[in-house]
């Protein structure tokens, strides 16, 4: 049997549990993985069938192009490639018109495009990228994202005339031994999950501070970020909260990943747009009490759909150590079980591989 769709992907655990799930719910012969940016395959796991790494140069660019001509579709799972590669894509996407579709990640769409308004002056290199993104985003067939907002973003920035779908990614839930366990949670909120300046660590710190907050406060620092910002973060904290300060500045593994955030009460996500959607989705199912921003369209989105959530602007007079209720618990967990699930999954995708036929 041939391959019909060609799925570009950014190495992440996130393309792990999105390729295992392919495989299980769809014919794996029509689906073929190629995962860039990737030191170490054997860490995520993407040693499987369908499965090829490439580092992405002017070797590599010729089994893109062969495959790109042979699918049906090609899905392009984030865009930061490199020039050779970002070159390739830009103009097979002008070759092969509405052959392409890209799912949105936050930061991928968001921050690259913020990035390019603030190039001035020749900056060749960065001039190419952006022309490059033009002209892929401006072809594209699709534009997939978990919430409308995004897709409504990439039209009015990059003037495309995509078609937009409302898809959740394989973000998997802990199984029911860490639910059960997490019910011995600690007194701890986290702030924040990577160490980008706009996830507003100093602010999000005041706001906590003015609660009347007595437990840890953890934010994850490792990840993302410049040392300049992570110092600052770290001197912000360590003033306001004192040994109650908990920073993460070590790499994780995704167990002791998984340990951190099932032991916490509750979590703020300040960016003001969308981001960290698998931490929010995985930390509602484990029942915790969790704050975004309202810029981050995935707010609105949960709250439509009945999850208990909280916007910021009420974080002054919550009480981050009072846990939800227990019916607030069952009914988010009901309802991020479903918009999790493989039904769910399978339903909006068969849209999308099935979308051609339309």
């Amino acid at each position: 049997m041939e391959i019909k769709f060609l799925h570009i992907m950014l190495a992440s655990q996130y393309a792990v549990d999105y390729i295992k799930r392919i495989n299980k719910l769809y014919n794996p012969q029509e689906h073929f993985f190629i995962i860039y940016n990737c030191k170490k395959p054997s860490e995520y796991n993407f040693l499987v069938r369908g499965v090829k790494v490439l580092d992405i140069g002017r070797k590599e660019i010729k089994i893109i192009w062969k495959l790109a001509h042979k699918v049906k579709h090609v899905y392009l799972q984030s865009l930061y490639f490199n020039k050779s590669a970002m070159l390739l894509i830009a103009f097979l996407s002008v070759r092969m018109k509405k052959h392409f579709s890209w799912y949105i990640w936050g930061e991928d769409l968001v921050t690259e495009y913020e990035n390019e308004l603030m190039i001035k002056g020749l900056m060749i290199k960065k001039r190419i990228k952006r022309f490059c993104r033009k002209r892929i985003i401006r072809n594209l067939k699709y534009i997939i994202s978990i919430i409308p907002s995004d897709y409504e973003y990439a039209l009015d920035a990059y003037k495309s005339s995509a078609k937009g779908v409302v898809a959740f990614y394989s973000y998997p839930m802990p199984d029911e031994k860490l639910v059960q366990k997490d019910k011995q949670s600690s007194n701890s909120i986290l702030v924040g999950h990577t160490a980008i300046p706009w996830v507003r660590h100093i602010e999000t710190f005041e706001k906590i501070a003015k609660s009347g907050y007595q437990g840890e406060v953890i934010s994850i620092l490792s990840y993302g970020g410049n040392e300049n910002y992570v110092n600052e973060v770290l001197h912000a904290g360590q003033e306001k909260f004192g040994n109650r300060f908990k920073p993460i500045l070590g790499w994780m593994s995704q167990a002791e990943y998984v340990e951190l955030l099932s032991g916490i009460c509750s979590a703020v996500f300040p960016a003001q747009r969308q981001n960290g959607a698998g931490n929010i989705l995985y930390l509602l199912y484990l029942g915790k009490k969790v704050f975004l921003d309202k810029g981050n369209g995935i707010l609105g989105y949960l709250k439509s759909k009945g999850v208990c959530i909280y916007d910021i602007s009420s974080m002054e007079d919550e009480d981050f150590s009072v846990p939800l209720a227990e019916e607030q618990i069952q009914i988010n967990r009901k309802v991020i079980g479903y918009l999790c699930s493989d039904e769910n999954f399978k339903k909006e995708w068969d849209i999308i591989f099935g979308i051609d036929e339309g």
